[in-house]
């Protein structure tokens, strides 16, 4: 007689989940579940013994991945940054990589989504979560982006990612950049393609020829060769474009890899990726010049297409974001949606592309959504603080709220950081005319005139000064200037329409000093091809607003700093951290205004290295030199903002003023106009002190452009 076979006896843990699945979660993620004889695994890997042998419709498995997205959307919400070192921030890191992990292990479907429809807010909270090689929470999360995905929406996250990877403090996100564009799902399949090649050649650019970056290089391209087994000629035509793509000319990467891989120094005889030719891009010109409208737009889109696909299998964007920012350009007076959807294009591909933030925002104020026009001004001026035009078209908006105070500011400080800017001149000479400022407007302008001779708007708006003034022989003077170098036009007519009409003339002129931004395009009518291009794509952009909303508050707040409106300033930032009291770029402004700010966010990212931001902005007195080695150690390629931090905020070392001296000389473009206003500085005064009282507004805005605010303020990033 044979004994029935024994039952495998259900864990403990396995009943208390079944009734209470929140809190045995959470006791099993934070390593006080006890499963025996597993007490030593890690908890993926309990999760994996207990579930990862049910099929997909076992209500076991189905309970655990809901609960496991439950679980993780309220992860970041779960302790304030301030809360995290009295828990542990090791632990709050390990938890949560811990459950990232089990979502891919056990391919949960419910949680992957979750992660997927999230994962550009998820950057934003994980990024300055990086305590150590082994604690790493944004290359966790890359990680399960890459492993959860079932569309292509991350495919430009991953594309970025890869050039930024060449920074050192952030290599060791190449490998789940790279792992994201090989597992993109498509109608070719996952593995070896075109954007994985795009990828590793926008990684290989920004490499320095360095025996470590060419390691590094190397490293991924034999390995992506060992996991996708190709012939020679395969990868020799998946290589081909970026081989002969002239962006890439002299980078060391192409040396390292044909030395390598002999097989890619062979003539190619296949199809060739190729640029559209310049005959067809000035063919477009020459039929807008005509005045084509409906017509042109496909042919405009055809021939972009063409431009991104060539970005796309060779990473070289170059030839895209220029043509797309000079054809929306055009259009833009016509055809708003079109210019927003293409200015929306180009900041996939170049987030720092000026012309591109000013085409998105000029266009969203076309459509009439004059907010999220300030907001993307808001974050150009972050992103870049030498750009005198993104700053005067956000002091135009403002003004048109009677904002005075904020775009005077914006004016003044576009003026000093560009003096060379006529639109900065003319507008901050028109605000001073219109608040009663006579003298500074007329001096302002007449330097303008002897410094910009051929500035044809100086000219009329002095001549427009002096007639609302009364002195009509000095406007009939300047309007005469004004034909000698320019001719006769509409400027003239209304100068001589306003001469001629005595005290309505002047009542006239002062009103047409109020017209707002004389620089820009003559409004059109939208042609119909444009309206539901035009819908959809300012939809997408209010869809999307909430992180740009919040950026652009925090960079009000450091403007209202500036103007001495602190009060107004803290309660700013104060609404926004009670929102989100994760949100990094609040912090950092507030601590960069108020001394006082700075040991609470010092505490709290003490041991997060995964951001420079905090860090620099909580410094003081008295951080110690140990902590300055350890961050140009975490940072390598940001020692020369940290040595400025320690210049301005601290005791330097002896070395300090010798090695700003040398990155002040070289650098990289990331810290162009930086370096630029410091050698202005040193040139000035003979030296860097750190009394000057430029340098503390020029340290600030950088600090505040270290903060990395994720993809989503980029629109249609992902």
């Amino acid at each position: 007689m044979s004994l029935p076979s024994a039952q495998p006896e259900t864990p403990a843990w396995l009943l208390r989940f079944r009734t209470e699945p929140m809190a045995a979660l959470d006791d099993l993620l934070r390593g006080l579940a006890r499963i025996p004889p597993y007490e030593r695994a890690a908890p993926p890997d309990l999760l994996d013994l207990v579930f990862g042998g049910l099929p997909e419709s076992d209500p076991d498995l189905g309970l655990l991945d809901a609960t496991l997205r439950d679980w993780l959307a309220a992860r970041p919400g779960a302790m304030t940054p301030d809360e995290r070192p009295a828990y542990g921030l090791s632990r709050y890191v390990t938890e949560s990589m811990n459950a990232l992990s089990a979502v891919w292990l056990l391919r949960l479907p419910l949680a992957g989504a979750w992660i997927q429809d999230h994962f550009l807010v998820l950057t934003r909270w994980a990024a300055p979560l990086r305590l150590s090689e082994a604690w790493d929470l944004p290359r966790a999360l890359a990680q399960a982006g890459a492993l959860t995905q079932t569309d292509q929406r991350l495919r430009f996250h991953w594309l970025r990612l890869c050039k930024e990877a060449a920074r050192p403090s952030q290599r060791d996100m190449i490998d789940p950049a790279l792992s994201g564009l090989s597992r993109l799902p498509g109608a070719s399949g996952q593995g070896a393609s075109p954007g994985l090649i795009a990828g590793l050649a926008r990684f290989g650019a920004e490499l320095g020829p360095t025996p470590l970056d060419q390691r590094d290089f190397l490293r991924r391209w034999r390995s992506l060769k060992a996991r996708f087994p190709r012939a020679g000629k395969t990868w020799q035509g998946l290589w081909q474009g970026a081989l002969a793509d002239r962006q890439y000319q002299g980078k060391p990467f192409l040396g390292w890899l044909t030395d390598s891989e002999p097989v890619l120094r062979r003539d190619w005889s296949g199809p060739r990726v190729a640029l559209p030719s310049q005959d067809q891009l000035s063919a477009l010109f020459s039929r807008l010049r005509r005045g084509e409208r409906e017509s042109v737009l496909p042919s405009i889109q055809s021939t972009l297409d063409g431009y991104e696909g060539y970005a796309q299998a060779t990473g070289d964007a170059y030839f895209f974001v220029r043509s797309a920012c000079n054809l929306g350009k055009d259009v833009l007076p016509w055809a708003p949606g079109h210019a927003l959807r293409w200015a929306r294009d180009a900041l996939r591909w170049e987030p720092t592309n000026g012309h591109a933030w000013d085409l998105r925002a000029r266009a969203l104020n076309g459509l009439g959504r004059t907010d999220l026009a300030q907001a993307v001004y808001w974050e150009a001026i972050r992103r870049l603080p030498d750009n005198a035009v993104v700053r005067c078209q956000l002091a135009l908006l403002l003004l048109g709220q009677a904002r005075v105070a904020e775009a005077e500011a914006l004016f003044q400080e576009a003026h000093e950081r560009d003096p060379n800017s006529e639109i900065a001149r003319v507008e901050l000479a028109r605000l001073l005319a219109r608040t009663d400022r006579r003298p500074e407007a007329e001096d302002l302008l007449r330097r303008t005139l002897d410094d910009l001779p051929n500035n044809p708007i100086a000219v009329y708006t002095l001549a427009l000064l002096l007639i609302a003034w009364g002195q009509g022989q000095d406007a009939a003077r300047m309007r005469d200037r004004y034909v000698t170098r320019f001719g006769q036009d509409q400027w003239t007519a209304t100068l001589d329409g306003l001469m001629a009409a005595g005290a309505e003339g002047r009542a006239e002129a002062q009103h047409r000093l109020g017209d707002r931004d004389l620089h820009a395009q003559p409004s059109a009518q939208p042609t119909a091809a444009d309206l539901p291009v035009a819908e959809t794509r300012a939809a997408q952009e209010a869809q999307g607003a909430r992180p740009l909303h919040r950026a652009a508050d925090a960079s009000r707040a450091d403007l209202l700093f500036r103007i001495q409106d602190p009060g107004a300033a803290e309660q700013v930032l104060a609404g926004l951290l009670h929102a989100d009291a994760d949100d990094l770029y609040p912090q950092v402004v507030w601590a960069l205004h108020v001394p006082q700010r700075r040991p609470q966010l010092a505490s709290a990212y003490r041991d997060a290295l995964g951001a420079l931001a905090p860090h620099l902005a909580a410094a003081g007195r008295d951080t110690q030199p140990a902590r300055w080695d350890l961050l140009t150690e975490a940072f390598p390629e940001r020692q020369g903002l940290i040595d400025l931090t320690r210049l301005v905020r601290n005791d330097p070392d002896q070395g300090t003023q010798g090695r700003i001296a040398d990155w002040i000389a070289g650098g990289d473009e990331h810290d162009a106009f930086l370096r630029a206003r410091l050698r202005s500085l040193i040139e000035r005064d003979g030296g860097l002190d750190p009394a000057t009282p430029e340098l503390e507004p020029l340290l600030t805005d950088a600090i505040r452009r270290e903060v990395d605010l994720g993809d989503g303020v980029l629109g249609e990033a992902a």
